[in-house]
């Protein structure tokens, strides 16, 4: 089953995500700050669920240390102070999704399904399109084009949904 890394420093929070996603099948790991979580995303997880408001480093500055050193584990940022800049920033980092505290317990495995379904939607992209990040039509978007553009799934969302909407020539 899947390996999810719970980050948050409310301790029961992250002892009520550990047993709904213990109790779905998951294999959870936790960490009560960004450094313990920087350190635990070394052993490889499936997906991270991380907090935004901590105290120490942020989930924001935790994301974006991951992302610097290549870590393209599917994040899902959680936050009980919801923000437009936040929510922004934590999409343009690469975040899958943005949840706002309280949510659903009883949904949360059905998006970490989803999550991870995209990500090896990804990865096989990757295997079958020569590295191509996604493919439309004859077009593929490759990992250098992506790097170029901010290496995240917003941007390429984006683009796709440009290339679908644009009229063929």
């Amino acid at each position: 089953m899947t390996t999810v890394l719970v980050c948050d420093d409310d301790d029961d929070h992250r002892a009520l995500l550990r047993a709904t996603l213990e109790a779905s099948g998951h294999t959870v790991f936790e960490a009560r700050n960004g450094e313990e979580a920087l350190e635990l995303t070394l052993k490889g997880v499936d997906v991270l669920l991380l907090d935004l408001q901590m105290p120490g480093m942020s989930g924001l500055d935790t994301l974006r240390l991951l992302r610097r050193r290549g870590d393209t584990t599917p994040t899902l940022v959680m936050t009980a102070f919801s923000a437009i800049d936040s929510a922004i920033e934590a999409t343009t980092l690469g975040a899958s999704h943005y949840l706002t505290k309280p949510f659903p317990m009883d949904q949360l495995d059905g998006l970490l399904t989803r999550v991870i379904a995209d990500e090896r939607h990804i990865n096989y992209q990757q295997t079958v399109h020569g590295g191509a990040l996604m493919t439309f039509a004859d077009i593929a978007l490759g990992w250098i084009a992506a790097e170029a553009l901010g290496h995240t799934r917003c941007v390429t969302t984006q683009l796709a949904i440009q290339l679908v909407s644009r009229p063929r020539l």
